[in-house]
């Protein structure tokens, strides 16, 4: 999405800027902007997908929201009754907007300072000065070639204009009761040519203001509002409180994991400093153990390094060292016996309780009680209308407006 650009900075009016290429079937909206149809009829679409039941987007510049003037169910089509800006279209269809078009189509090439929006030009100095001195165009309306006053100007009177939503270059002069719609002449004398309540705006507006209409609208509209209001307030206090409740159970969460931690290790530290007294006491005795059966073997060694010496002396040395070794041999034999033959094993038995925490799947569980209730709203009393179906009623009423048929087609 292209970032907003200052209103100082100099702007190409002829090039959206969402896809950053000229504007094709350039829509405005009541902010100023203008993007091509299919640029914002996508943007709609998206932005509409991320909300609940939604009624408007905002405008992907400076973010004003606009409200649907359609079928609010339906996003895809509400870009195709915002009102279209030709005089972008105009720019572009003449391809340099900086020249003056009288005087090109005189083959003299002038920069052009002003736009005409009835003429749908751009004039220079000189014929901006010629349009305000000829009586039939001195009453047309002309703006400085100046971003964004241009697409401003035009903003207001495209939305403030009285053209009629069928035919843009007739005026609207009556409304029909029966569908509850603006119309020219020309809608008059075709889709509404037998409609049997139709009149002038003047006496239509005359007829609104008399009943209170417009007072009855404004009141239900602002009671719908401040309901709205309260939903609202509501829904933002349950967001804070859902806010705060997560928080406060992620701190939870953690600070059992915390305990959990510090017990663990205090756990494990109990254990690793069992393990290391049993083992150091059961290696020492098998350690002595050990010294012991091999001070043996060594005395041993000696008895038969010794019995194989004597072989080559004398009878009589012989004999006696023989009954030596024979009592010493005799002497180990009995202070042997009374030693045991150790045999240690280790082995770590997994309680129960780690066996159980080893097949937890969670630390606990989260109830979520999300109820969906209907607004209740007081019922508006809002006049209904007809379904947009220009099928006539009867044929009583086209002779109610007949003099404004011929005052329009006649007199132009």
């Amino acid at each position: 999405m292209a970032s907003q650009t200052g209103t100082h900075q100099p702007h190409d009016q002829t090039v959206c800027s969402v896809c950053f290429e000229k504007f094709r079937t350039p829509k405005i909206l009541p902010c100023a902007h203008v993007f091509c149809h299919a640029c914002i009829s996508s943007y709609i679409v998206s932005s509409s997908q991320t909300k609940e039941a939604p009624v408007g987007f905002s405008c992907p510049l400076c973010r004003e929201f606009v409200s649907s003037q359609t079928d609010l169910s339906n996003p895809e089509k509400w870009a195709d009754r915002l009102p279209g800006c030709e005089m972008l279209d105009k720019l572009n269809k003449d391809g340099d907007a900086n020249l003056c078009l009288p005087c090109l189509r005189e083959n003299e090439e002038v920069k052009a300072t002003e736009f005409c929006f009835t003429c749908e030009e751009s004039i220079c100095e000189n014929c901006t000065k010629f349009h305000k001195r000829i009586l039939t165009t001195r009453s047309h309306l002309t703006c400085k070639l100046s971003y964004p006053n241009l697409v401003m100007q035009f903003a207001n009177l495209s939305l403030n204009n009285e053209r009629c939503p069928d035919h843009p270059d007739k005026k609207v002069k009556l409304y029909c009761n029966d569908h509850s719609k603006v119309c020219c002449t020309l809608c008059a004398t075709t889709g509404h040519r037998k409609c049997a309540d139709v009149q002038t705006i003047q006496s239509a507006v005359a007829k609104t203001k008399e009943m209170g209409d417009t007072q009855a609208l404004i009141t239900n509209i602002s009671d719908f509002r401040q309901e709205l209001l309260t939903v609202k307030q509501n829904q933002e206090v349950n967001l804070t409180e859902l806010d705060k409740t997560s928080d406060s159970m992620i701190e939870e969460t953690k600070k059992l994991r915390q305990e959990i931690n510090a017990h663990l290790d205090k756990l494990e530290k109990e254990h690793l400093d069992e393990i290391s007294v049993l083992a150091k006491k059961y290696r020492d005795i098998l350690s002595k153990a050990i010294d012991s059966f091999s001070d043996r073997i060594q005395f041993s060694n000696q008895c038969l390094r010794r019995l194989d010496e004597i072989g080559n002396k004398s009878n009589a040395c012989f004999l006696k060292e023989y009954q030596q070794i024979k009592e010493s041999f005799k002497s180990l034999e009995e202070h042997t016996r009374h030693l045991k033959q150790h045999e240690v094993k280790l082995k770590s038995t997994v309680s129960s309780p780690v066996l159980n925490f080893q097949e937890l799947t969670r630390l606990s569980s989260i109830n979520v009680n999300h109820s969906e209730n209907k607004l209740k709203m007081k019922n508006f009393d809002l006049s209904e209308t007809c379904e947009e179906s220009l099928e006539p009623k009867e044929d009583t009423g086209f002779d109610k407006f007949y003099y404004i048929l011929s005052e329009d087609f006649f007199c132009n």
